[in-house]
């Protein structure tokens, strides 16, 4: 049984009018695939979760979360 090929996708944001051959030549010698996608605007580029979201993230899924009655109840857990 063939075993599929397996990737891992990277993106590269490079400034618009920068010279990429360097990048396209070493991806052609290492035999990797080089796809051009759309130009991105400022609004466009993805947003990258830091080590406090990410662990924020986690425990949420984890069910470890914080429940409020009321706003009242919401207020009083935080300020104490």
């Amino acid at each position: 049984m063939a075993t599929a090929a397996r990737y891992n996708e990277y993106t590269i944001q490079v400034p618009q009018g920068e010279d990429s051959s360097i990048l396209k030549a070493l991806a052609s010698r290492m035999g990797w695939q080089l796809k051009e996608a759309h130009e991105l605007n400022e609004d466009e580029v993805a947003y990258v979760p830091n080590k406090t979201t990410l662990k924020a993230m986690a425990d949420a899924r984890a069910g470890k979360v914080y429940h409020a009655k009321s706003a009242d109840d919401l207020i009083n857990q935080i300020i104490g």
